[in-house]
């Protein structure tokens, strides 16, 4: 876990792409909304809610939760699609370094993640889709020539997103 403020980057080092691609997820938070940012305001400025924390979860019920999630069904057409997205990165024009295998991992445990968040014991295409920006953002290295034409790895993403078919049930 690690958190990175995009505007004050002195003092602090760009990873590199091996290192990047240990973490699980990039998750951009942006602004608070107006009604969010006047419940921060109420909320630090009556109380202190650090002194208030208490623990939602015993490490017992992690561990439980991460066993489980580990037995969460995943089909071959899913898996297949999960590869099928990671050879789409590591082929398209403008990426220099695609995804990992390790990535692919990462993306089917967060799949499988949230499957069992929603209730199901196993993974549907919408599970990966949902969570294939977070997953691999972060992880794509894009060409010199792509950076200067503004193109990002988000609208990559949903470029391959859009190409790979998507599995139905039989």
């Amino acid at each position: 876990l690690a958190t990175q403020n995009p505007i004050e980057q002195q003092g602090t080092y760009i990873l590199p792409e091996a290192q990047l691609d240990r973490f699980m997820m990039q998750i951009t938070l942006g602004y608070p909304s107006f009604e969010e940012e006047i419940n921060i305001l109420d909320r630090f400025s009556e109380d202190e809610p650090m002194e208030a924390l208490q623990p939602v979860a015993s490490a017992e019920d992690v561990i439980w939760l991460q066993e489980t999630a580990r037995r969460i069904y995943v089909s071959e057409p899913i898996k297949q699609y999960i590869s099928h997205l990671a050879q789409k990165t590591r082929s398209h024009r403008d990426v220099e370094l695609g995804i990992s295998p390790r990535a692919t991992l990462m993306l089917l445990q967060a799949a499988k993640a949230r499957a069992l968040l929603e209730g199901r014991g196993f993974v549907v295409p919408d599970d990966v889709q949902q969570l294939f920006q977070p997953v691999l953002q972060h992880r794509l290295l894009i060409r010199a020539e792509g950076r200067v034409q503004g193109i990002d790895s988000a609208q990559i993403l949903e470029v391959i997103l859009r190409q790979v078919p998507v599995p139905t049930r039989q």
